[in-house]
């Protein structure tokens, strides 16, 4: 009898994809690729506009690749990622100073946020406009 795998998107699944492959699978390159391209191909005036907020989080961040480009990138910035894998906030807080990391779920980001960044998230849903929808909600 074989062992039943965990859904795909499943608490469990990332759980056990962050602790086994995520590292070895470039998810955190792939991470890092995307923040890197969001930020080369932002016009200037939203760069200005997040420039001049005070909070920034990073939902689904992963093991926090993204949340640390746009530390980096933001300097004054307070940058917070959430994701709702325990195993890739831990890697997350283990990488990354100047971060703050969170264990949380996108449909309930618990605290608002002047800038919501979400990328390679929304597509694991069935209904990806509710969580887009959910995500309006954290930003102010």
């Amino acid at each position: 009898m074989s062992e039943e795998q965990p859904g795909v998107n499943s608490r469990q699944y990332w759980d056990q994809r962050f602790a086994e492959n995520w590292d070895d699978a470039g998810g955190p390159a792939q991470t890092l690729f995307f923040a890197q391209l969001a930020l080369r191909m932002m016009p200037r005036w939203l760069s200005m506009e997040i420039s001049s907020c005070a909070s920034f989080v990073d939902v689904g961040c992963a093991e926090g690749e993204a949340a640390a480009a746009f530390k980096k990138q933001f300097p004054s910035l307070a940058v917070t990622g959430i994701d709702f894998s325990d195993n890739a906030i831990a890697t997350a807080r283990s990488r990354h100073n100047g971060v703050e990391f969170a264990v949380g779920d996108i449909a309930h980001v618990e605290k608002a946020f002047e800038v919501v960044f979400c990328s390679n998230v929304l597509e694991h849903f069935h209904d990806p406009l509710s969580m887009l929808e959910q995500l309006a909600k954290a930003a102010t």
